[in-house]
């Protein structure tokens, strides 16, 4: 069964879950989900509610408590799609409390490239699928690999001035491909820098920035093969 089905089974059992993998993507396919296997209108409707950060704090916590509190305008539920690429411990603890009462909830979709860094005690309250993943792109691996440091800072550029943790995750995923296909005994250094930037990139507090120029300067520069 594909994940997508997996999710339209089980939103009339459980009213909180977390797709995880590729936010983007996701949030699409969980639209089309919504509107076209559970007849649930999600654009322009005003019981529909969406949240796009890249770190939920508490501050949005709140408000989405706040108006998960409010009567639904027309629909039975309010709907929830909240996505981000993580989120402080003292917005999980509202998130939690939100989430305790399933009576009469609404309905909550979390987007969120990882489950990992989520507290068991949340984790333990939703419907956790794993949706879309974050492709691999080796060519980009390759790339950053046989550039100088310089030269992988500026292909970093995009990733780090919209601090799209989502995409990094992605090259760090495709950078473990590569090394790994070059062998464990070569790579083995390499492999535990990148183990270790995407370690610390589940962080809430992590810096994308300083992880990534970290991985940039360490990582030895390959030869170009022909």
């Amino acid at each position: 069964m594909e994940w997508h089905e997996q999710l339209h089974a089980s939103l009339s059992t459980h009213h909180a879950h977390c797709v995880v993998g590729d936010c983007v993507r996701n949030e699409e396919e969980v639209v089309r989900v919504l509107e076209e296997k559970c007849a649930l209108p999600v654009r322009g409707n005003p019981d529909v509610h969406e949240l796009i950060v890249e770190n939920l704090t508490i501050d949005e916590a709140r408000s989405l408590t706040e108006a998960a509190s409010r009567r639904p305008f027309g629909g039975d539920r309010s709907i929830f799609l909240v996505s981000f690429s993580s989120a402080t411990r003292e917005a999980q603890n509202a998130l939690l409390k939100l989430l305790e009462d399933p009576a009469d909830a609404p309905l909550f979709i979390l987007l969120t490239p990882s489950a990992e860094y989520l507290l068991p005690t949340l984790h333990s309250r939703l419907s956790v699928t794993q949706g879309f993943r974050s492709e691999p792109r080796q060519e980009d691996a390759l790339a950053f690999l046989t550039a100088s440091p310089a030269e992988r800072v500026l292909l970093l550029k995009p990733i780090i001035d919209t601090k799209d943790k989502s995409s990094a995750i992605a090259l760090l995923d495709a950078l473990e491909v590569v090394l790994i296909e070059k062998g464990v005994t070569s790579a083995y250094e390499g492999l535990k820098e990148v183990l270790f930037c995407r370690e610390y990139l589940l962080d809430r507090a992590a810096s994308i920035k300083i992880l990534l120029e970290h991985l940039a300067t360490v990582l030895p520069k390959e030869k170009t093969t022909t």
